[in-house]
């Protein structure tokens, strides 16, 4: 793929200025960069989302689990009463390790309605019992609030299907091989536990009795264009 070359000059909402859009690989979600920022275009998206309906985000209390890019170092820097985590194996659950509060998104440590927003950006395609992590999640959101977030879903898949499982304490692999994501603390990657199906949000509602929307962006002026960009917004009423 090294000829290939795309191009696009707009406006990063996630560096807030005028830039010129770099691809040098046909798979854009990975590869079409802000050239000032490096942001890929999911994160974008989530920026965008965040300006539209919480334009008072660095105002807000914010949880993030497992940051990674220029919209974590955005909020980090410009959010004081942001607050990033991430499950380190082994760390006990509440302790600081490296600089970050450890926590698992299967049995968070915080307090009931502690926060206004949680984000997580490609996070939850990773977590075993993710019902029980949307539960978790939608605790500590606040009435009003939300959780913000990224995930793959996959076009003609209407029912969501588990890759692995824990059985006895074991990781049990339904699919051969395992698949693996990038993880910005272990370089072996991340397991891949489910493909999200059209059912997403009605996992998610019944787990939680709160409604979630679907955001798509897709627009040439702002570098979204791009595969799995859909922005899932699920709020506490």
């Amino acid at each position: 793929m090294t000829d290939f070359y795309f191009e696009h000059y707009g406006y990063c909402p996630v560096c807030v200025s005028p830039t010129r859009f770099i691809a040098r690989h046909p798979w854009f979600r990975d590869h079409y960069l802000c050239e000032k920022c490096g942001s890929i275009p999911r994160q974008r998206a989530v920026m965008l989302v965040l300006q539209d309906f919480y334009a008072n985000w660095s105002q807000l209390a914010i949880h993030e689990s497992s940051p990674a890019g220029p919209v974590s170092e955005r909020l980090a820097r410009e959010c004081p009463r942001y607050l990033a985590t991430h499950c380190f194996p082994g760390v006990k659950r509440g302790a600081v390790h490296q600089g970050f509060r450890c926590e698992d998104l299967e049995a968070l440590t915080f307090r009931d309605e502690q926060f206004d927003l949680v984000i997580t950006q490609d996070v939850f395609e990773h977590v075993l019992d993710y019902r029980r992590g949307f539960r978790e999640v939608m605790r500590t959101v606040r009435p009003g609030g939300a959780h913000v977030f990224t995930t793959p879903k996959y076009k003609g898949l209407t029912a969501s299907r588990d890759r692995a499982v824990r059985r006895n304490g074991q990781v049990v692999h339904l699919f051969e091989p395992p698949e693996y994501h990038g993880n910005p603390i272990d370089s072996n990657g991340s397991l891949v536990t489910v493909h999200y199906g059209d059912d997403i949000c009605d996992i998610i509602w019944k787990e939680t009795r709160c409604p979630t929307t679907t955001y798509v962006i897709r627009e040439d002026k702002t570098g979204t264009i791009a595969e799995f960009m859909e922005v899932f917004v699920t709020r506490k009423a």
